[in-house]
């Protein structure tokens, strides 16, 4: 059977022998990342079919372990009797998993109540059974007055990076506006500074006046692997601080989001904890959105069995402190 919930969930059910048979809850969802600033072997949305294998953003995360699920319930209803299914199966298909929204699922249980048994099959085989929380903190802060770098004859105007919280962001836009007829040369020159101490780090500069634009380039993850992506957000914020930018507000924002940006397992914010069996905390510097006058920065937390989402919060507002 298959129906939908204000279009916000829908459930594919193989019914059991008695209406007040216990549930097992297939968790699944429909939504997808974006698709990224890198370059795609096939188009993301196209769900081309090539090598064997379907190629598209959410073909694994979550429309492949959909079908597959779908597939197993077809195969249970050709060898099982109806009077032999104890209890039913349902698929729970949300909608909003990867906006960390919930509001799909808190709209089920208030309709339908909660599962006596879950299997979420959108991660890694044979079996999980146990996964890490998860939390997005935003740290903001705000200075009086518009960031100025002597060093580089340049005026801050902004910092953009990040589509979503729980992505390492593959693209930062810096955009300065230049206060000298030398700013670009001197820009060039530090920039290649720069790279000395960060030879990782991919950047771009375009003049494009009033403004100067500077692109830097990453390699995207997923939110909860930090440590399989190279942060573009991480190294605009490296080139700022390298830039010795006033006033010290604005200098001591950069620098701690810098530093906090770079320690993914939590150091910096002061939540660095292991579990033997769950693993280590991470921490993702998802977004960020700088002007003149205030910034704002996303972390995408992972916090570890031991560690509360209220404890995280304790520990970071303590630091801050």
């Amino acid at each position: 059977t298959f129906r939908m919930l204000d279009s916000k969930v829908g459930l594919v059910e193989l019914p059991a022998n008695s209406p007040d048979a216990e549930t097992i809850g297939v968790l699944l969802h429909i939504d997808v990342m974006p698709p990224g600033e890198s370059e795609w072997k096939y188009p993301p949305f196209a769900g081309t079919v090539a090598e064997d294998i379907i190629w598209g953003r959410g073909a694994q995360d979550d429309k492949g372990p959909i079908i597959a699920t779908m597939y197993g319930l077809w195969a249970a209803k050709e060898v099982l009797t109806p009077h032999s299914i104890k209890r039913r199966c349902r698929l729970i298909i949300g909608t909003q998993e990867e906006t960390g929204d919930w509001s799909d699922i808190h709209f089920y249980k208030e309709l339908e109540g909660v599962p006596e048994f879950s299997i979420v099959p959108d991660a890694e085989f044979p079996i999980i059974n146990a996964e890490k929380g998860m939390v997005n903190i935003e740290l903001s802060g705000d200075w009086a007055e518009r960031p100025v770098s002597e060093k580089t004859a340049s005026a801050f105007v902004s910092l953009i990076s990040g589509e979503r919280a729980n992505m390492v962001p593959d693209r930062a836009t810096l955009i300065l506006k230049p206060l000298s007829s030398d700013t670009l040369p001197r820009l060039q020159q530090e920039i290649a500074k720069f790279q000395k101490s960060y030879p990782q780090a991919q950047i771009k500069i375009e003049d494009e006046k009033p403004d100067i634009r500077i692109e830097f380039s990453g390699t995207t993850a997923h939110g909860s692997r930090p440590f399989e992506g190279h942060n573009a957000g991480v190294d605009a914020l490296r080139f700022v601080a390298f830039m010795e930018p006033e006033p010290p507000a604005f200098s001591r924002y950069i620098e701690f989001i810098r530093d906090a940006g770079e320690s993914i397992w939590g150091d910096r914010l002061g939540i660095k904890s292991e579990h033997s069996f769950v693993g280590k905390t991470t921490s993702c510097l998802g977004l960020l959105r700088i002007d003149t006058n205030n910034g704002k920065a996303t972390f995408n937390i992972r916090n570890t069995l031991g560690l509360s989402v209220k404890t995280v919060e304790e520990r970071i507002r303590a630091v801050l402190n």
